[in-house]
């Protein structure tokens, strides 16, 4: 089995009941998210990130989603604790999401199964971990 899937753990998807269009859209609120260009809010001291629905649609047409199934989809994650959602209603209604306690799992770990780098086809093996 490949180990990654979009720089997640494949095994871990499976476990959460992901598939790749779930992990399609989580890599793609990662990568925006660490961009620095989505609108971010603390709530309970936590960083959470506005999601605008029709977005994910716009940068993502290969998924040919609808909004509703956006919604269900991060909903789902944010259920299984991948994410955290909040509802803010102020001058409207916006989603925010955050990192939930659970996304950790499926970031592999390549100083307990260094092997890893030699079963990946696509790791650029001329890198040099130093653990």
């Amino acid at each position: 089995m490949k180990y990654t899937i979009l720089g997640f753990k494949q095994s871990e998807l499976v476990r959460f009941g992901l598939d790749t269009i779930d992990a399609l859209i989580l890599r793609y609120f990662v990568d925006f998210k660490d961009s620095g260009r989505m609108i971010r809010k603390e709530i309970d001291n936590e960083i959470y990130y506005w999601v605008k629905y029709e977005g994910i649609i716009e940068s993502l047409p290969i998924l040919n989603l609808k909004k509703d199934s956006i919604y269900r989809i991060l909903k789902r994650m944010a259920k299984a604790d991948i994410l955290r959602h909040e509802t803010i209603r102020e001058k409207g209604m916006f989603s925010y999401y955050g990192i939930g306690s659970k996304f950790i799992k499926l970031i592999p770990d390549f100083k307990t199964n260094p092997t890893v780098l030699k079963s990946e086809p696509y790791v650029n093996k001329s890198i040099t971990l130093r653990f």
